[in-house]
């Protein structure tokens, strides 16, 4: 660890100083409910294993487009969902009992390096920015393939995307490891 003090140099160009930052990702998940999450870390071990260890709730159920996998008390996660990657979106169950709250460690990713792609019809997409986005800014880089009815849903809410006008309903703002369905027509 460095001490930062004013006009301090640490390293140089030939020997430069490499700084890693890691931060702690905490997802509340809610005990009898589906939960829509995504990512935005990256670990050094992505398994299902890995980033849902603290989600050790025996019949516990995760969800992706391609698959599924249940947490098998004495096992660990078994199925499909092998890894859980950044920018997709997943639902995951707990059974009835306690909630809990999925925690792992990685490192921030730029969204640039994280570009999600979408299709005709419905897909699942996760968040990439660090922050809470505004629906027009966080897709941005889709405006000109929207047209009119796309559709954006989250667990609790919907919009409709209307050409001249924008997103319209509610949801309003795209919230950072959270998972939202969006039609795309």
């Amino acid at each position: 660890s460095l001490v930062f003090y004013p006009d301090a140099v640490y390293g140089s160009a030939f020997n430069p100083v490499v700084l890693n930052l890691n931060i702690t990702i905490n997802i509340d998940i809610a005990a009898n409910s589906w939960t829509w999450f995504s990512i935005d870390a990256l670990s050094d071990d992505m398994t299902a294993g890995n980033i849902l260890s603290t989600v050790d709730t025996g019949d516990a159920y995760v969800k992706s487009t391609s698959g599924f996998s249940t947490y098998v008390s004495g096992y660990g996660w078994w199925g499909s969902v092998n890894s859980i990657d950044i920018g997709s979106g997943y639902k995951l169950n707990l059974p009835a009992g306690d909630d809990k709250v999925l925690t792992y460690t990685g490192s921030p990713v730029s969204p640039s390096d994280y570009p999600i792609s979408v299709s005709t019809g419905w897909n699942w997409i996760g968040t990439v920015a660090p922050v809470d986005l505004d629906i027009s800014s966080a897709f941005a880089t889709l405006d000109p393939s929207l047209v009119e009815n796309d559709y954006i849903k989250s667990s609790s809410a919907f919009s409709t995307y209307y050409d001249g006008f924008g997103w319209y309903g509610g949801i309003s703002l795209i919230e950072r490891n959270h998972m939202y369905k969006l039609k795309v027509v």
